[in-house]
């Protein structure tokens, strides 16, 4: 269970007594700001700062050399977590960024202000910046350091999530039976972690199948034969023999985005008549080479118009040109190897199999690189996009939008989830205590703690506990029914 799901777990909890513990018409301030989804519900007392904080597993040596204290839970897992702390970003001065980097750092930090001033904060700096002046480029200047700050100390917070990763969690009661007591384990939610690279992978592709209603307009004409296709669309750049710095990935991307929209212009595409979804990755071990790939490539499902070869391949040389020469394109009409008699069942099985294609190194490399690689995959990837899409596919609503089942709330899954559908708060009242479903609870002390020492308290891992509660109730007799 990640931080975020186990903080979830006190959305719901006792609304009567929450709305004692915080009074929004009184003066009284929340313990704790850092989440906003909680922020009106924590009062003094339930939860404060510090069981926000992970402990600090990875540092210094008074020498400089790097330790880990008491993290991890293999040797693999140590050694992505050195690399990755042993990785560096070079801090950048304001004054030797380009022109186009300066006005796009002052763009976001206009949207900043915007997103903070919708929930009630920086109004003042936000009135000050739109005035200009003297007293906007300092309050710009000081938000631009501590961003930059946290910038330079990015990839050794990760290495701290990682060290932390299945080590520590937090406390969890059952908020009617003192006996019923649980911890939820950390997960980091590193894109490369042994971990959580296969979860990470199994909620994109949940997410990204939520297009598919999207894509039935595009495809399905019962009685008819389409005019669009489903098809797997690849861009490969030419091996530099290294692994590309993450500026380097996001132009390659920036390449793909202009091919796409050079071809679709030209032969009289709309974007309101294709989607395009990619993703980046590198090759896994050369057996030849005796080596790990550093071909930056991305693989990518296309719906909509035919496009022919020859169009793509030319924008392609014609953009690459400049920078590396690169000529590799490759779009194919997915097929299936038994398919459905239905035209829509036919259909969807085709796009999840080509999206299956455009995500499946998500989750690739985690189960076959060692822990240097991993670490080499994610500092190349640090502060770059997972996933890109374009047309039909940006900003594409993928909620399922259906009625909660219990209160009528538009559910909080995805379009073509399995199962009932349940809105924000009713997943997390339905996902209580396992032994008796009455809402959890943290207790006084709910900060991280070394799961070690959560076992030793007589506490159970809550994802167990309810894996164990759901395989009980499927051989239960009342599942089963009564022998004959």
């Amino acid at each position: 269970m990640s931080s975020i799901a186990i903080q979830s777990e006190n959305t719901n909890l006792f609304p009567s007594v929450m709305a004692v513990a915080f009074d929004e018409s009184s003066d009284a301030e929340p313990a704790v700001r850092a989440n906003s989804g909680l922020a009106k519900i924590l009062g003094p007392g339930l939860l404060q700062a510090k069981d926000f904080i992970l402990p600090e597993l990875v540092g210094h040596e008074e020498d400089g050399s790097l330790f880990i204290n008491g993290g991890c839970v293999d040797a693999e897992q140590v050694s992505e977590v050195f690399k990755l702390a042993e990785a560096k970003e070079e801090r950048r001065e304001f004054v030797s960024l380009v022109d186009a980097e300066r006005q796009l750092e002052k763009r976001r930090y206009k949207d900043w202000l915007k997103r903070n001033a919708k929930k009630g904060r920086y109004c003042d700096e936000l009135d000050v910046w739109l005035m200009r002046g003297a007293e906007a480029d300092d309050n710009f200047r000081l938000w631009w350091e501590r961003k930059e700050d946290r910038r330079c100390t990015g990839l050794e917070r990760k290495a701290n999530r990682l060290a932390n990763c299945k080590v520590t969690g937090r406390r969890l009661d059952c908020s009617q039976d003192p006996d019923h007591k649980f911890f939820g384990v950390f997960n980091c939610g590193n894109r490369y972690c042994r971990h959580c690279g296969p979860v990470i992978f199994s909620e994109l592709f949940g997410k990204y199948m939520g297009l598919w209603p999207i894509v039935e307009k595009l495809v399905v004409r019962p009685g008819f034969r389409s005019a669009n296709v489903i098809a797997t669309l690849d861009f490969t750049a030419v091996n530099l023999f290294r692994m590309p710095l993450p500026k380097e990935i996001r132009e390659f991307n920036q390449d793909v985005r202009a091919c796409i929209k050079r071809v679709t212009t030209k032969l009289g595409i709309s974007s309101r008549q294709f989607l395009f979804l990619w993703c980046d990755e590198f090759g896994g071990w050369d057996a030849d080479e005796k080596k790990y790939n550093t071909n930056l490539h991305a693989h990518g499902v296309y719906v909509g118009p035919y496009i022919p070869y020859q169009e793509l391949l030319q924008a392609w040389i014609s953009i690459r040109e400049t920078r590396d020469g690169a000529r590799g394109v490759f779009i194919k009409a997915q097929k299936l190897d038994k398919a459905p008699r239905e035209m829509a069942d036919r259909e969807r099985a085709r796009f999840a199999r080509a999206l299956g294609h455009a995500l499946k190194y998500t989750g690739k490399h985690v189960d076959r690189a060692d822990g240097e690689r991993l670490a080499q995959l994610e500092v190349a990837f640090h502060g770059v996009r997972r996933v890109h899409t374009m047309g039909l596919a940006y900003h594409a609503k993928l909620l399922c939008g259906q009625p909660c089942s219990v209160c009528h709330e538009p559910c909080d899954g995805f379009n073509g989830h399995q199962g009932e559908h349940f809105c924000k708060a009713h997943h997390a009242s339905s996902s209580g205590c396992p032994l008796c479903k009455s809402p959890l609870m943290f207790p006084k002390d709910s900060s991280y703690a070394p799961i070690r020492t959560l076992k030793q308290e007589g506490r159970l891992d809550l994802d167990e506990a309810r894996r164990q509660a759901a395989r009980d109730r499927i051989f239960s007799d009342d599942v089963r029914g009564a022998p004959l």
